[in-house]
């Protein structure tokens, strides 16, 4: 989790990042309260391993953020990626996304 952090970048040219079967609730990458940040160039791998059928497999778990970007990030939806974004708060942008048809892009929880 990053919390309370301004003015940073992700960047994850070349990087994939494969869920683990320990992480059975929320998001690959949480990010709260933090300001003027952009994550880029990553692949996510999704895994639903051990989560309920109502829990969301997201990406990114956002909440009470402002001024962020995320760019060219790919979700191929391997291991059932089930949405992109859990959003509760904030203002920002998403850009550049590759991901099948039929996958949620952001939903809000």
């Amino acid at each position: 989790m990053i919390s309370g952090l301004t003015n940073f970048t992700i960047d994850g040219y070349g990087a994939t990042i494969v869920r683990s079967n320990a992480n059975v609730t929320g998001a690959t990458i949480v990010i709260t309260n933090s300001a003027h940040w952009m994550a880029r160039g990553l692949t996510f791998i999704g895994n639903r391993f051990g989560m309920a059928a109502s829990a969301e497999n997201a990406a990114f778990g956002l909440g009470s953020n402002v001024d962020w970007t995320t760019a060219t990030c790919i979700y191929p939806a391997l291991g059932r990626q089930s949405s992109l974004f859990t959003a509760t708060a904030g203002r920002g942008v998403i850009d550049n996304i590759g991901m099948p048809a039929g996958c949620a892009s952001i939903l809000p929880s």
